[in-house]
């Protein structure tokens, strides 16, 4: 009975990935497990396999395929003292470079985005920037384009924007329609989006600073060595890479220094080893 589910879902994710390009080989197996199941009664099958002619001929359906997958977890300032360590630590020093480039992985909807745009607004730097922002997740880049958010999402938000040192109205981002909170203009303006998938392409960028939080727990050793590397290649010396809090890696493999081990911020040296 193990083998057959197995079997299912391995024939499933080939088709996937042989039609769309999208790989799950390499997310980690409990992780994965659970939310294929999940999928399971979502289309009330008894098989993945059941699936796959649906899927190959319509791509709606493998975005939808892909989203339920990747669930995602994320709120304006998750984790407060990360925040404030770029605002205090990391984003003084990027202030001293004429042009910065930044790459946020794994947008979600779109709250880590923003808080990035809002930190940039408060350190004055939003005219020398390009925020470049990416997902695997088509239909998660569509609603991080729509800067909108649920009331119980921006009040957690005001919470952790005060707890990361924030000092103007949280509020004052956001203008109300139709119950929910719209990101203003300003700050939706000059945002890259583009679909960009961590298990198969290459590194596009020499960034100055890498937000990808909370995306390397779903993969496996392999992949999350694939990930970190492909991060190192596209960050400048003296840049910056930030994790999540339960992402850990071997950073000197990497040849990555810790600016902070314990909040996940990684610098590259300016000069090789």
């Amino acid at each position: 009975m193990l083998a057959n589910k197995r079997l299912d879902a391995e024939i499933f994710l080939g088709s996937l990935k042989m039609a769309y390009g999208y790989d799950f080989e390499h997310y980690a197996k409990a992780s994965l497990n659970r939310r294929l199941q999940a999928l399971k009664k979502h289309y009330k099958v008894n098989y993945l396999t059941d699936l796959i002619t649906l899927l190959v001929n319509d791509r709606n359906v493998a975005e939808h395929v892909v989203s339920l997958i990747t669930v995602p977890a994320s709120n304006f300032f998750r984790d407060p003292e990360v925040w404030q360590t770029l605002r205090e630590k990391v984003i003084p020093k990027l202030a001293s470079y004429p042009f910065i480039n930044i790459w946020q992985s794994g947008c979600s909807n779109g709250e880590e985005t923003y808080s990035l745009q809002i930190l940039l607004h408060e350190s004055g730097l939003m005219n020398k920037v390009r925020l470049i922002v990416s997902d695997i997740n088509p239909a998660l880049i569509a609603k991080a384009k729509t800067g909108a958010f649920s009331k119980p999402t921006i009040e957690e938000g005001a919470h952790n924007y005060a707890l990361a040192g924030g000092k103007e109205d949280f509020y004052s981002y956001f203008n109300k329609a139709d119950g929910e909170y719209i990101v203003v203009e300003p700050l939706r303006q000059h945002l890259e989006f583009f679909a960009h998938n961590l298990a198969a392409d290459q590194s596009f960028i020499e960034a100055n600073l890498i937000v990808c939080r909370n995306v390397l727990i779903y993969f496996d050793s392999s992949l999350q060595d694939r990930v970190v590397q492909l991060f190192n290649q596209s960050l400048a010396r003296g840049g910056y890479l930030v994790l999540g809090n339960t992402e850990s890696i071997e950073y000197d493999k990497y040849e990555l220094t810790a600016e902070d081990e314990t909040l996940r911020v990684f610098s590259k040296p300016v000069r090789s080893r």
